[in-house]
This record gives structure tokens, sequence and C-alpha cells, in this order.
């Protein structure tokens, strides 16, 4: 069986998924919002992919229309990123494998080195259906590290054989039906969520990223909490983080 893997990373600031309140939505639509959004993913989520001990993988990047002349400019300096403005119509239809595995990613999130080749092992395994629950949070604003979990959980692979991906309708509709109930597969820390002033969860909440209440806030409620700057670099170099990316 001839499978293709696939990481959909999500820039399309159209269309952000998880966010229910349409105004907030609309509000975070700018020119200013997707250059950040552009920056991060180029200098960190970008590196994570393409640290992967596993790499026969495709990188669909999710642009939308309405920003099309930033997304369509910026150099990325690499040919593995495939910019969508489309969400991957056309190249489904040019994919001749018997399945598609897709991992789901934002374009500030990060992939722990051996996550793409677990992905490939537990497919092969024959699991169709999976997800990352258990997690980290780099708070590049304090600078620290620590663990998180979510129960439903937006980090998720699928498995999808060719008769559904070449329907783009049924693509679309099956690449996130019930990801509320996956069962979650994928080691702990696989995923690493960055902290940053244009996370939308965080905008969403009105969480105060930057004020000392938030700080004691999070060192009091997780047991995972790391602010030493040298174990902060050794644990994101298995993300592709670079020592000098890491403030001081």
């Amino acid at each position: 069986m001839k499978i293709q893997f696939i990481v959909h990373c999500w820039l399309d600031a159209e269309k952000i998924l998880g966010v229910s309140q349409k105004g907030f939505a609309i509000k975070l639509r700018s020119d200013a919002w997707v250059n950040e959004r552009i920056r991060i993913f180029k200098k960190f989520t970008l590196q994570s992919l393409l640290n992967q001990s596993f790499n026969n993988f495709r990188i669909f990047l999710f642009c939308g229309q309405r920003f099309r002349h930033i997304t369509e400019s910026f150099d990325l300096g690499t040919d593995r990123v495939e910019r969508m403005y489309d969400y991957g119509r056309q190249s489904y239809q040019e994919i001749e494998a018997d399945h598609v595995s897709i991992m789901r990613i934002d374009s500030d999130d990060l992939f722990h080195r051996s996550t793409m080749r677990q992905i490939y092992g537990l497919v092969l395994d024959g699991r169709q259906f999976f997800s990352a629950r258990q997690m980290i949070q780099w708070n590049i604003l304090h600078n620290f590290i620590s663990n998180i979990k979510v129960i439903v959980s937006p980090f998720t692979n699928h498995l999808i054989p060719k008769k559904i991906y070449k329907n783009f309708n049924e693509l679309n509709e099956r690449q996130f039906q019930g990801y509320r109930s996956a069962p979650e597969l994928l080691k702990h820390r696989s995923v690493c969520i960055i902290r940053h002033r244009q996370n939308v969860t965080w905008q969403r909440i009105g969480k105060d990223q930057g004020s000392q209440n938030y700080l004691r806030q999070e060192m009091a409620k997780r047991k995972y909490f790391i602010r030493n700057r040298n174990a902060i670099i050794q644990i994101l170099s298995r993300y592709g983080v670079r020592k000098e990316q890491v403030p001081k």
C-alpha cells in the first residue's frame, strides 16, 4: 500500500480554525498579523518540520486568498513548502497514492524531531486516526517551558483512502470529522506550542502573557515548569530551535 504523508500547516487568516467568535476572527485579520505569523513560521515552525528524523512527507502551507499579496512573495529558503490558495484542491487530484496521511499543525507550533517518525510507525501499524493531547508550551515573553494538556486536540492525524481524498468536498469534511474524539497515541511532548503576542487562543480568552501575575499563576499550577535558559535550550533543540533564538 502506497501512502503519501502530508503536514497541513495553517497560516490562513481568513479561516482561523477553532475560533467561533466572528468579530474576534475579523479583528485578527490584518497585514501586520499575517507578517508576524510568517516570521514565526519561517523562524520556528518550518525549522521544526525540516528537522524531522523522518522527512518523506510534503508540507502544505494553507495561505488563503485575502493576503496573497503578502504570502506569495516571502522567501522561505526551501522548496519543501507548497503554498496553497485552494486548500490543496488541485494538489490532491495529482496525488496517486492509495492513501494520504494528514497531520495538522498551526503556523506557530513545533514538532519534536521524532513526531513524523512516530506518525509513520503508527500508520504502518494500522492506526487511522490519532492525536497529541499532552504537550509543552514555550512562552517567549517570559521565556519558560511548561506542560499543557488539552482535551480537544487540534493536532490530529487522519489516514484517508484515495476514493475520499480525490473527492475534495468529502476530504474537507473528513479531515476534521470527529477530531474531538481522536485517541491520544502520540507520545507526550510530541508538540510544542509557542505562546507569543500573536497567539490566537491567548488573545481570544484575554490572557495577558506579559503580566507578572500570569507568570506566578503558571508557576503555581504547573508541575513541569522550567526557567533555566540552558535547560530550555537543550529541550528546544529537539524542536529545531537554535541556541541564539532563545531569549536571554
